[in-house]
């Protein structure tokens, strides 16, 4: 009779575990899930601050082009 509650308690257990085991892994993986979204969304997000940055990059350089006329074009005026 010892040996059967001790095997029985032992079964319940272990049941128990499988349980909590199979709980956390769903866990897990909503966790990897929400992580995983997360990343796209930020990975999405540096996309758009880089082309945004590069755009006022171009820009930049335009109006750098023009200054560099516009002094050419002054320092011809006062030679």
């Amino acid at each position: 009779m010892e040996g059967t509650v001790t095997r029985t308690f032992l079964e319940n257990v272990f049941g128990l575990l499988r349980v909590d085991i199979a709980s956390l892994k769903h866990e897990m993986a909503a966790d990897i899930k929400g992580l995983t979204s997360d990343m796209n969304e930020l990975g999405e997000r540096i996309a758009g601050i880089e082309h945004t940055s590069n755009a006022h990059s171009e820009e930049l350089d335009v109006h750098r082009c023009e200054i560099l006329e516009l002094r050419n074009k002054n320092e011809e005026l006062h030679y």
